[in-house]
């Protein structure tokens, strides 16, 4: 008791490093009462006083004691590891993005020449012609009119079926 009364008054001025040093230097005495205390004031300071009243919570539900240091090295632990997931996270998130990029990239295609076997006309005006005649056949007017003259002959049709019946 004499010599930790000293310590007492000295461990509060120390790191977390130092305190860890000491502890673990420390053999055959037990600091646990003066340090569980500083402990847990670096865990409050660290982690938020919520994060130490939550603990403390766990602990009278489970009916369970552990020392601050014990804690407090678990909790930075679980820190560092949720840290190296969303790291992990922002890597494949990067990643995505960057073969989603290159996939949207153009790229260059060589021209592959036509052919042999295709039969070439004289004078080229075939190609011409049947475009317009396409673009003739998709325009929506004579659309319109296809749809009316169906629905007339449907309607014939219709009407002749009522007579023959």
């Amino acid at each position: 008791m004499e010599n930790i009364k000293p310590a007492s008054l000295i461990l509060p001025h120390c790191s977390k490093e130092q305190l860890a040093h000491i502890e673990k230097s420390t053999k055959g005495r037990d600091l646990s009462p003066i340090t569980d205390k500083l402990w847990k004031r670096f865990f409050e300071m660290e982690f938020g006083i919520k994060a130490a009243d939550e603990v403390i919570e766990k602990m009278k539900r489970k009916k369970v004691t552990f020392k601050w240091l014990a804690l407090y090295q678990a909790k930075l632990k679980e820190v560092e590891e949720a840290e190296n997931n969303v790291g992990e996270r922002l890597k494949q998130l990067y990643q995505k993005e960057v073969a989603l990029k290159q996939s949207r990239q153009v790229q260059v295609c060589n021209k592959v020449p036509p052919s042999s076997r295709k039969r070439r006309i004289l004078g080229g005006e075939i190609k011409p012609i049947n475009k317009v005649r396409k673009e003739y056949m998709n325009c929506l007017e004579v659309r319109n009119i296809q749809a009316m003259k169906v629905k007339k002959t449907a309607a014939k049709c219709n009407s002749l079926m009522k007579r023959i019946l």
